[in-house]
């Protein structure tokens, strides 16, 4: 084991570990709290200050897709399947499936980022 070298078509890069790596509670934690932070921007509440339930976060992303469609004019369409624990988290955008990074960067793209 000591000896063995790894190859370079075995390292993979940030984008593959980002696919591979599993979805997890604090980035369900993370979804809520830029939500929430968007909501506020917009004067929007796509989520109560309280702890919440993966649902409603799930929930709350689809809404947010819809907002963001229908202020833009153009097909924003959000989608998720997030999971409690360290199962994998999906995250979709027009129905093409993205990381948890690559999601929230077309968000921000699309609406300017939070503060």
């Amino acid at each position: 084991m000591k000896d063995e070298k790894i190859l370079k078509d075995e390292i993979m890069n940030d984008d593959e570990l980002d696919e591979v790596a599993g979805g997890s509670d604090w980035e369900i934690q993370e979804d809520a709290n830029r939500i929430r932070s968007l909501g506020r921007r917009y004067g929007i509440q796509l989520l109560p200050n309280r702890p919440v339930s993966t649902r409603e976060v799930n929930d709350a992303f689809v809404r947010m897709g819809d907002l963001i469609t229908q202020h833009f004019g153009s097909k924003f369409r959000l989608g998720c399947a997030l999971n409690e624990g360290d199962e994998d988290n999906s995250y979709y955008l027009n129905h093409k499936k993205m990381s948890h990074d690559k999601i929230w960067e077309k968000i921000y793209d699309k609406v300017g980022r939070a503060y």
